[in-house]
């Protein structure tokens, strides 16, 4: 801490599930669990001091909270704290440090989740569903790892997730560095549009000592561009063409009309063949978004969404891909998902 501290106003990420000394994981740009009292920004004892107390209180109380502490030369720095909540409780807390009367920007878009290492089983919190990966809550059961990983377009560290996990499950507790991970995990959202969501997961375990971990989801695409690795989309599309009840059809990227059907529909799919199905508003807007994207990068594209046929009445969930081949012609992969 100095005098010469930073003044740069914003928006920092703490996480406060891992021990009794939060951590950041956001200042600027994604930071792996660094103690408050380094961040660059408003750095001085009683700036932190009122940090950790504001903090505390909207742990305790859920809650969002302003505070108020001044640097060493007089300046006073607001301190607006809002919850990060998992599906038990707060995980962490979005702090806003600028000085006081300016303005305070839009808070970022931050969630949080926990990881059950035996059962291998994620639990999100309210925020998760509707505001990271758009899509309706989940309510009757937990999504799989398969159903996850559809949404998925880059996760370059999901092999180490894997040695991550034993580690919280061994007879001797993780301790040190070796409690958290963290990674960017690019994915194509409910609507189609392509995000950057930094995972910064820690060893908390429960109130009897059973292992878990903790986790805050955070939208980092304005700081890390959303990319595609191109070996994981041509593993899903490999794997939508071994599918045995897809249909494949010739399209016009632009419209999404199918212009030939390679392979007719199937199943509850079948009228597809001779109509157009009635997305939700989502499902469009989700369908346009990615026919533009394949468009412009001529890489494979799928996401779930309802549709149903006229006279059916029937919503049913569809698994639908897009690729483009060349002018304005692609393939449409479909099936009941």
């Amino acid at each position: 801490m100095s005098r010469g501290t930073e003044r740069t106003p914003g928006w920092i990420v703490l996480e406060t599930f891992s021990d009794d000394h939060p951590s950041v994981v956001f200042e600027g740009t994604p930071r792996v669990f660094k103690p408050l009292t380094r961040r660059r920004n408003f750095n001085s004892s009683a700036v932190t001091e009122k940090i950790l107390k504001t903090v505390r209180s909207v742990q305790n109380g859920a809650h969002a909270e302003d505070a108020r502490a001044a640097l060493p030369d007089g300046t006073d720095v607001l301190i607006r704290a809002l919850p990060v909540l998992g599906p038990d409780g707060v995980y962490g807390s979005q702090v806003w440090l600028g000085e006081y009367g300016q303005p305070v920007g839009e808070p970022r878009t931050v969630e949080a989740y926990s990881f059950d290492p035996v059962t291998c089983l994620t639990h999100h919190g309210p925020g998760v569903d509707r505001n990271i990966l758009s899509i309706n809550p989940i309510e009757a059961k937990r999504p799989s790892h398969h159903q996850i990983f559809e949404f998925y377009d880059d996760f370059s560290k999901q092999s180490d997730v894997g040695e991550y996990v034993e580690t919280l499950v061994t007879d001797i507790p993780p301790s040190g560095d070796s409690r958290f991970f963290d990674a960017d995990i690019c994915l194509t959202d409910g609507r189609g549009i392509g995000r950057t969501i930094h995972v910064s997961m820690g060893y908390a375990p429960d109130a009897h000592g059973r292992p878990e971990a903790k986790g805050i989801l955070h939208d980092v695409t304005d700081h890390v561009p959303h990319r595609v690795d191109y070996a994981l989309a041509m593993t899903k599309k490999l794997a939508a063409q071994d599918h045995p009840a897809m249909g494949r059809a010739i399209i016009d990227v632009t419209t999404g009309i199918a212009l030939q059907w390679l392979n007719p529909p199937i199943g509850a799919l079948t009228p597809w063949l001779t109509g157009l199905p009635d997305f939700t508003e989502q499902g469009r807007e989700a369908a346009t978004n990615l026919r533009k994207r394949v468009l412009a990068r001529s890489v494979y594209a799928e996401f779930t969404t309802p549709i149903r046929f006229t006279g059916t009445g029937d919503w049913i969930d569809a698994r639908i891909g897009f690729e483009h081949y060349g002018e304005n012609q692609g393939l449409m992969t479909v099936r009941e998902n």
